[in-house]
This record gives C-alpha cells, sequence and structure tokens, in this order.
C-alpha cells in the first residue's frame, strides 16, 4: 500500500545475491566432500540442493 518504490528493487538483488553465494558454496562444498571422501557426487549434490531449499524456505518463513 505504499506509495514508495525504490528504483531497481535493491531488496531482489540482495536476494539474488545471497541466494548464488549459497550455491557456490554448496556447490564448493559439495565437490570437496565428494574429491575427500569419495562418495556418489549426485548424492552429495542432492543434499546439498535440499540444504539450500531448507536454508531459503527458512529465511523467507521469517
Amino acid at each position: 500500500m505504499s506509495s514508495r518504490k525504490w528504483p531497481g528493487a535493491p531488496g531482489v538483488t540482495v536476494f539474488k545475491l545471497s541466494l548464488l553465494l549459497c550455491c557456490i558454496i554448496v556447490e564448493l562444498w559439495v565437490w570437496l566432500v565428494s574429491k575427500l571422501v569419495g562418495l556418489g557426487l549426485i548424492a552429495l549434490h542432492w543434499i546439498g540442493l535440499g540444504w539450500i531449499g531448507w536454508l531459503v524456505a527458512d529465511w523467507l518463513a521469517r
């Protein structure tokens, strides 16, 4: 209902950047753990995606 709108919607940009950063961190973590432990990369990748989904859902629920 507010008439004030921010040009470029900085909140959306911050959200996208933080989401991208989370994805990069998780992908690096998945790669490192798969190299160290030698487990299946696909299983770890799905665990990482689930973790990202949980973080995003928790953040959006606030």
